[in-house]
């Protein structure tokens, strides 16, 4: 087995690093060039082969990503959520939406974008961001935050909470 690098670049945040299911292409996100000191900035890339011999990253039109997925059985769709730079912690405002996007996937090109969920502030901690999940099947679309989890209504946008648990305080 021969180990290469899939990239080289050094300003990978973290938010974002997500395979394939196939193996064979990579999104992840890096720090934005214009990035103020510790501000949160950062734009969404594509790998489209990772087993070229010397895989090129493309960059995709969304900024400020905070999570990005491959939506299952939809071809060269992924689903990601923003948010914008906060002087506060975590040093990002979510704006807990997701929006799906169609890719061409040797340009990177954007074919279609639609929102999925509308952004909103609804929720305890929301500032961290509703985390949201695919099913194996990409019929259905999971979501977690700090007090509670469910499904999302595809067609509507609704959220149908499934569980609420306690938020612990730690501040006494």
């Amino acid at each position: 087995t021969t180990i290469r690098p899939a990239t080289t670049v050094s300003d990978l945040d973290g938010c974002v690093f997500e395979l394939s299911q196939d193996g064979t292409r990579l999104l992840f996100t890096r720090d934005s060039i214009d990035d103020r000191e510790g501000a949160f900035a950062n734009a969404l890339w594509l790998i489209n082969d990772l087993n070229n011999e010397s895989p090129e990253p493309r960059q995709l039109i969304p900024q400020d990503v905070l999570q990005a997925h491959w939506i299952p059985a939809l071809d060269n769709t992924i689903s990601y959520s923003t948010g914008e730079s906060s002087e506060t912690a975590p040093g990002w405002r979510a704006f807990n939406d997701l929006w799906a996007m169609r890719i061409d996937p040797i340009t990177g090109e954007a074919l279609r974008v639609e929102q999925v969920v509308e952004a909103s502030s609804f929720g305890l901690y929301s500032w961290w961001g509703t985390q949201f999940y695919w099913s194996p099947n990409g019929e259905n679309l999971g979501w977690v935050r700090a007090d509670s989890a469910g499904l999302v209504d595809i067609n509507t946008g609704e959220f149908n909470t499934l569980v609420e648990y306690p938020v612990f305080n730690t501040r006494q």
